[in-house]
């Protein structure tokens, strides 16, 4: 097996033997993309030395913005900042990702905010949107107490990607109204995990 590698600090990547829908050995170079294969009738995971898929990708804004939070889902967008991805499309305009590869994933959010103080408890929703479907994929709930005048939410949860065309947002909301809201950050990221 023959080993190339992509990308400084990660482990290199094997090159796979297999066969096109007519049955031709030909080399899978995981450098190349699904869709070029595909084009080619050949079926490929990319793999490292522990069998695993191999997807990252992380999208990440720490400029605070205005958003609204209140009964209505807002859509998570406008980031800044990203790591270097594998098999992971990251759109920092519109705050989304699509995975490459289809398998389980992490995904890894973490959200910074502050509001107004009230004297009652509030509830807001962090969840996964998938963009092409037009539904909700995981649903977190978060409760606010009374008299605080902020979160930070840190959530991690594995989901499962089949449709590899599919792209996911993050969302906020669906529950009570917050005034005067401010996302000071927030990090949206997956990595294959199977």
């Amino acid at each position: 097996m023959t080993w190339i590698n992509t990308h400084p600090g990660v482990p290199p990547l094997p090159l796979f033997r297999s066969t096109n829908s007519e049955g031709t050995p030909i080399t899978i170079d995981t450098t190349q993309s699904t869709a070029y294969y595909a084009e080619k009738g050949v079926v490929k995971q990319i793999l490292d030395s522990t069998k695993q898929l191999i997807a990252y990708g992380q999208i990440s804004d720490f400029t605070p913005r205005t958003i609204t939070l209140a009964a209505t889902w807002t859509p998570m967008v406008t980031y800044t900042a990203g790591l270097a991805s594998a098999n992971v499309t990251t759109s920092f305009a519109n705050g989304t990702l699509a995975v490459g590869v289809p398998g389980v994933y992490q995904l890894a959010i973490g959200v910074n905010l502050s509001f107004d103080e009230v004297n009652n408890g509030r509830t807001f929703g962090v969840r996964l949107f998938d963009v092409t479907t037009g539904s909700p994929y995981a649903t977190t709930t978060i409760y606010v107490g009374r008299n605080v005048g902020g979160s930070t939410v840190t959530i991690t949860v594995k989901f499962q990607v089949i449709n590899i065309s599919d792209t996911f947002r993050l969302e906020l909301g669906g529950f009570d109204t917050f005034t005067n809201t401010t996302r000071n950050s927030i990090t949206f990221g997956v990595d294959a995990i199977s």
